[in-house]
């Protein structure tokens, strides 16, 4: 790709039912992780970053919502001390074209909140889905999570500033895309029941 012309590009494909898998083998330099039944975006994402290679390792949702250009504003924080930069809908100076519903909005900050005062400090957008990591700390990280759906984000959030990793936030340009797999108040009650479940890992040293 024109912003890392070495990169290695990972295509997860977990266990689609529709063409994903015939058309990302179609890319040339694309190497495909094929599951073959459905098991979470995180579970996907944490099979990509286990095998990923390179001093940097990032993850960004296939639909678009974030344009890849974005990568380019990240590098530099790490010459400015951070092992981890995420992006973040909710700064100043971040964009956001084309609007969420208000109730999916809504249920975002309340998460958050929720996120902010039981879990991790600091951060305005936990679940955005575009983050990069030095490579030791993503192997470190990603080895310790056990969550395997949308609540990861904030699992890996919490292991890395468990282990005392430095975390930057920063703005971004981000779209709604309607054809998103999250659906708001089902996946918002399960992530609520993981927040407990990280919490109580977190407490019993399981990661560690």
């Amino acid at each position: 790709i024109k912003y890392a012309p070495n990169a290695e590009i990972i295509c997860v494909n977990d266990g689609s039912t529709d063409k994903t898998l015939e058309v990302v083998r179609g890319f040339e330099k694309v190497r495909v992780i094929n599951l073959e039944k459905n098991h979470g975006k995180g579970y996907a994402v944490k099979k990509g970053m286990m095998e990923a290679k390179g001093r940097h390792l990032l993850f960004i949702d296939a639909d678009h919502a974030v344009p890849i250009n974005q990568i380019e504003q990240m590098r530099p924080e790490f010459d400015n001390g951070a092992h981890i930069v995420i992006g973040s809908r909710y700064l100043p100076g971040s964009f956001i074209q084309n609007k969420q519903p208000k109730y999916r909005t809504f249920i975002s900050r309340v998460g958050n909140l929720l996120i902010r005062l039981f879990l991790i400090n600091d951060f305005k957008d936990t679940q955005c889905g575009l983050k990069m990591f030095e490579y030791n700390a993503a192997k470190q990280i990603f080895s310790r999570q056990k969550t395997k759906r949308f609540s990861f984000d904030m699992e890996i959030l919490t292991i890395a500033q468990s282990l005392g990793y430095e975390i930057k936030e920063i703005p971004i340009r981000w779209e709604y895309t309607a054809d998103s797999s999250l659906r708001a108040f089902r996946d918002s009650a399960k992530t609520l029941f993981d927040l407990f479940y990280i919490k109580l890992n977190l407490w019993c040293g399981r990661y560690e």
